[in-house]
């Protein structure tokens, strides 16, 4: 049935089409087969479900037997629901079923030919699958979707009754409990700390927020390793052995340093290289070191005893280490 009329104000003269839902294509993108029921008949139900026509699966439509008109409109409605179960069934299950007088037939022959509720083998199936089910580097949200496939499938072929509420709140949730140990147990190795604290957590989660937490947790250690990172290690080596150079008094950023022990500018007695030693990256053929200072120099000893003092091995103290001085001048003067 399609319903038309025209709508807006006197400057729209278009007509606009209102489809009714029960005349709108019937979508047919599962096609039923021998191993595909379980998805199959719960899409058929819930589209056929969306047309105001459930009642014709279940057998609660019954066709009237007095009203011509009624009996008319069911036969009418009862073709159209058979229509839409044969055309989305493959061509050989088609022959099977399409002489059934009623959709509510075709519904409980399919149930009956594929599925079994006291079927105790498909049960164990599904439940080893999901024992046996792990992420083996497969996407996150791929892994968690065949799970849940998994146990949905074992909730519809579970029809197990409780003696009141309270016991069947009990077992659902120590259930839900049991399956979040299943997803956690099948994750890959680097969701060992997450899988943890997703363990730890006070009150328990359930299977859906465990994968939000999962999920959040890789996207964000996922963020992290997008941002290059130097290593320690290669800053460390761009660095090693590297001159330190003191800038000048006069330089931008530089130091009035004076050191009290040699005389020279821009560092202090602590930081002299004539006491703590010189390092290996110096160059003593690039600038003349200055003599002690003044003071020093007067303090040393006459040259009646400058041939023995030229003698003596010239050495810094450092921590109980002893630096040779590796002066250019022909005169040795003695650390006092």
């Amino acid at each position: 049935m399609v319903e038309s009329e025209t709508r807006g104000g006197s400057g729209s003269n278009a007509p606009v089409v209102v489809q009714n839902i029960q005349d709108a294509p019937f979508p047919s993108g599962v096609i039923l087969e021998e191993n595909n029921y379980p998805l199959w008949s719960q899409l058929m139900e819930m589209r056929i479900g969306a047309r105001k026509k459930s009642g014709f699966l279940t057998g609660s439509s019954v066709k009237p037997t007095t009203n011509e008109k009624l009996i008319e409109s069911w036969t009418t409605d009862n073709n159209k629901v058979k229509s839409w179960l044969i055309d989305s069934m493959s061509p050989t299950l088609m022959r099977r079923f399409i002489r059934l007088k009623t959709a509510a037939e075709i519904w409980s022959t399919v149930s009956k030919t594929f599925y079994d509720r006291t079927d105790e083998t498909q049960l164990f199936e599904l439940n080893r699958k999901s024992f046996s089910t792990r992420q083996n580097g497969r996407p996150l949200a791929t892994y968690y979707n065949e799970l849940v496939s998994l146990f949905q499938e074992i909730d519809t072929r579970m029809n197990d009754e409780y003696d009141n509420v309270e016991a069947a709140v009990a077992v659902n949730k120590a259930l839900s409990r049991f399956r979040v140990h299943i997803f956690l147990a099948g994750l890959d190795p680097e969701f060992n700390q997450v899988r943890s604290e997703s363990i730890r957590k006070d009150p328990p989660l359930n299977l859906e927020s465990c994968y939000a937490y999962i999920r959040k947790d890789q996207n964000q250690r996922s963020a992290m390793e997008a941002v290059p990172v130097e290593p320690d290690s290669m800053v460390h080596a761009a660095t090693r052995n590297r001159p330190f150079k003191n800038k000048g008094p006069n330089e931008k950023g530089g130091n009035n340093f004076t050191c009290t022990h040699c005389g020279e500018t821009v560092h202090s007695k602590l930081r002299c290289y004539k006491i703590i030693g010189y390092p290996d990256w110096w160059d003593f053929s690039k600038k003349p070191r200055k003599k002690v200072g003044q003071g020093l120099a007067a303090a040393a000893p006459s040259s009646s005893n400058s041939e023995g003092a030229s003698m003596a091995a010239h050495t810094f103290t450092n921590s109980g280490k002893s630096y040779p001085n590796h002066t250019k001048t022909s005169s040795w003067l003695i650390d006092t």
